[in-house]
């Protein structure tokens, strides 16, 4: 058996297709917890998007309030992007091969990084 490309013991297509499934489970978990803030736990306090009273408690699902809920939506975009991350590092040399010699690229990138840079900042102010 052969130990090229395998990181503890762990063929790279393990790593790959385990990196994958995290991220796609990661992605549902967001479109639901997403869904679920949206359209089922509104902003504010009381009545809610349905109109009958929750007695000025704020509204729940399972026993989570909305702020639980968004918590929970935090920490699993966090380990979405770690999930990109690593997918990205698992995939790094395809992606220098694709884009080696090609200054185009390059620029592309460059705009890429600056645009998310400047999307981040408005999204974090400080």
């Amino acid at each position: 058996m052969s130990t090229k490309g395998a990181w503890w013991g762990i063929p790279r297509s393990i790593w790959i297709s385990t990196v994958d499934l995290m991220a796609y489970l990661s992605f549902l978990g967001l479109l639901a917890t997403g869904l679920l803030l949206k359209f089922q736990l509104p902003h504010g306090r009381g009545t809610g998007a349905t109109g009958r009273g929750n007695y000025g408690f704020p509204p729940e699902r399972w026993g989570w309030t909305r702020l639980e809920w968004g918590e929970l939506h935090f920490w699993v975009s966090v380990l979405f992007l770690c999930a990109i991350g690593f997918h990205l590092f698992l995939h790094s040399t395809w992606i220098k091969a694709r884009f080696k010699g090609s200054r185009r690229w390059l620029a592309l990138g460059l705009i890429g990084l600056t645009l998310g840079a400047v999307l981040l900042g408005l999204g974090f102010p400080m």
